[in-house]
């Protein structure tokens, strides 16, 4: 008698458990569960078989809106209940007004497919020195500390962005994973070029997973942020125009360049220059911008043998965030000598005809232009130069607007010099008798330097760029002003009529 009571509870209780499986299997989560209790499966056995007979015991939590021990704080009779409670809640308490909190571990859930561990171990070494789980990381502190889950997704970026996710306080790759991507939000700055087919790139692949700008993201893991900081390219630039200068040049460049030149110029370096002197290399590269990364995107160097002795660097931006009519300007950032190479300075201006490295920088810049078709110049003015303080305020406005004032650059604003590209300079006729010679010989040395330059990266070039004119300068064809003793002047646009009286009268 007592082993066929047996038997009736056993039997009852396999029905039971049928039919829990069968109500629960539309609500249980199998993939969930296997992520987060793989450890306690066995080939032997099903996950939902394991949850009705084993894991509900152990609170194991049936799918990512449903948590067990949540549901037992909440109401505590159920867990002397000898039914299962979820099947229980499904069946019956739903309908009678119950409710189950979402699990603790759904924010893992969610996030986890959006999340590169081995870029977060990488880019973070203190995570991986301490040894704990990567992605538990990233959702409890990494976010609030502005990291990057993956080379795709910025945090600070997507906060800024999306005040609604900044309010609500959410980890933002947990919202992008579970609404954020339905909505089209963007993950970062950089994927807002996915609406454009760019260069040799596919027009189903998207800017974002190509391989291009994902090595890019990798090798410097703030560039998608660091538009946010105030002092990028110059101190106290709006934000908005931060970041539209950061869009149009990386749209910019990817759209143009053919994807072997744009590797070479992002991750080593292109030669677009260079000439041997007295047994005496001189060389101009064009390659990314760094160690500093915020004084602009790309640099051109001037090299003296292994010695860079001179930097400039520059960023491909929007004309209309400087008041200008062009599509696109060269905003010049940065001019800077590397101070314990004064003497190597000289000697190189020496060796080439009195042009210093940085005229001879500025030369090869031209020569882009030409290029790139661009005609219009932009330089940050000393006194909102994005590395300047006020200790030394006094010499970056001294050294940098006295440069772009040399080149003929008008000050349009307290924050900028504008300059037509080429640069115009002085007729030979308004040179003085005894100087002649010697300006002749100082721009056949800048017409060497910006001839090559044009010439090397035109062949970077995938497709011929749409050549802008400037009403507000002259149009002589070639290489421009700059080897020409006689300069067409056109009367001057109403809009900016002083631009061309004053360069002219400066030099």
């Amino acid at each position: 008698m007592v082993r066929s009571e047996k038997y009736i509870r056993h039997l009852k209780s396999n029905i039971q458990l049928k039919y829990a499986k069968l109500f629960i299997e539309g609500h249980f989560d199998e993939q969930f569960y296997r992520f987060f209790y793989d450890k306690y499966l066995s080939d032997s056995i099903s996950p939902i078989d394991h949850y009705l007979t084993i894991g509900r015991h152990l609170k194991f939590d049936p799918n990512p809106d449903f948590s067990t021990s949540a549901y037992f704080e909440d109401y505590p009779e159920s867990e002397a209940e000898t039914q299962d409670h979820f099947y229980l809640f499904l069946r019956h308490y739903r309908r009678m007004g119950r409710v189950a909190r979402p699990s603790a571990r759904k924010i893992e859930y969610v996030a986890a497919p959006y999340f590169d561990e081995a870029y977060y171990l990488s880019a973070y070494p203190d995570v991986r020195a301490v040894k704990t789980d990567p992605l538990v990381h990233y959702l409890d502190k990494g976010w609030r500390e502005g990291r990057n889950p993956s080379p795709s997704f910025s945090t600070n970026y997507y906060i800024e962005e999306y005040p609604d996710v900044r309010a609500a306080g959410v980890n933002p790759l947990y919202h992008y994973a579970l609404v954020g991507e339905k909505e089209g939000r963007r993950q970062s700055a950089i994927s807002a070029l996915n609406l454009a087919s760019v260069g040799s790139v596919n027009r189903e692949d998207d800017l974002l997973d190509h391989d291009i700008l994902s090595r890019l993201v990798r090798k410097q893991p703030d560039i998608t942020t660091k538009w946010l900081g105030n002092h990028y390219l110059a101190f106290d630039l709006p934000e908005i125009d931060r970041m539209k200068i950061f869009l149009h040049h990386y749209k910019y460049i990817f759209n143009l360049l053919k994807p072997k030149y744009l590797k070479d110029i992002l991750f080593r370096d292109i030669l677009i220059w260079s000439e041997t002197l007295d047994d005496i290399s001189y060389k101009i590269i064009l390659k990314l911008a760094g160690p500093i990364k915020n004084e602009g995107e790309l640099s051109l160097e001037f090299h003296r043998g292994e010695d860079c002795l001179y930097v400039l660097s520059f960023t491909i931006a929007p004309g209309d965030v400087f008041d200008q009519e062009t599509r696109s300007v060269i905003l010049v950032s940065r001019v800077q000598g590397m101070k314990w190479h004064f003497p190597l300075i000289k000697l190189a201006s020496k060796d080439l005809k009195d042009v210093s490295p940085p005229f001879a920088l500025m030369a090869a810049l031209q020569g882009l232009a030409e290029a790139l078709g661009i005609v219009r110049l932009v330089g940050v003015s000393g006194q909102f130069q994005a590395s300047g303080s006020g200790l030394h305020l006094g010499d970056f406005t001294h050294s940098y607007d006295r440069f772009f004032e040399t080149i003929g650059a008008v000050k349009a604003s307290p924050r900028i010099f504008v300059a037509p590209l080429p640069l115009i300079e002085k007729p030979m006729s308004a040179i003085k008798a005894g100087h002649k010679l010697r300006t002749k010989s100082k721009r056949q040395v800048k017409r060497q330097i910006s001839a090559s330059a044009c010439s090397a990266f035109s062949q970077c070039l995938a497709k011929a760029p749409t050549v802008e004119t400037d009403a507000s300068a002259a149009t002589t064809p070639g290489l421009g002003w700059l080897y020409h003793d006689t300069i067409v002047r056109p009367a001057p646009s109403p809009e900016r009529p002083a631009l061309l009286e004053t360069v002219q009268s400066r030099h």
